[in-house]
């Protein structure tokens, strides 16, 4: 019996503690990578879908713009050289848009604010901001608008061309 036991210790295989610890260490690394990729991705996955929006919103204002030779803003306001103009996209519902815009700010990937805004230049560019309107417009002169969102300027910039 003891022969037996003797052979069966000799015999024994396992993992040392060092290639145990090396093993442990390549697995922490391999998952940082993949949180960070993900973190990243998801951002990337926001601000895209934020593109697509300001898209399809480009292309229904366009429409609109096309069949009524007028914004779809809301009354009182025209936009000038001097004014942007908040969009009313209930107008646009369900001609030119399927469903109205969704204003939380959060589900585009800005955490700077709780609620986006949506308007038009006077030569049609529509744009997204983080700053409330005033009467539902924006005066371009004087009015700094901060967190500017357009389909080239993703996150931000500090204006908007009337």
């Amino acid at each position: 019996m003891r022969k037996f036991l003797d052979r069966a210790r000799r015999e024994e295989s396992g993992f040392t503690l060092i290639e145990l610890l090396v093993v442990i260490v390549i697995l922490g690394i391999l998952a940082t990578i993949v949180v960070i990729n993900v973190t990243g991705a998801a951002t990337k996955a926001k601000q895209s879908s934020f593109k697509t929006t300001l898209a399809t919103l480009q292309t229904a204002s366009d429409e609109y713009y096309f069949d009524n030779t007028a914004y779809a803003v809301y009354s009182g306001c025209t936009p000038s050289s001097s004014t942007a103009c908040q969009l009313e996209d209930s107008t646009l519902v369900p001609q030119y848009l399927h469903t109205n815009l969704d204003t939380n700010a959060p589900d585009y990937g800005v955490t700077s604010a709780s609620t986006m805004y949506f308007g038009v230049t006077s030569n049609g560019k529509v744009f997204a901001t983080t700053t409330a309107p005033s009467s539902n417009n924006w005066t371009c002169t004087s009015d700094t608008l901060t967190g500017v969102y357009t389909q080239t300027s993703i996150p931000n910039t500090t204006s908007v061309t009337c």
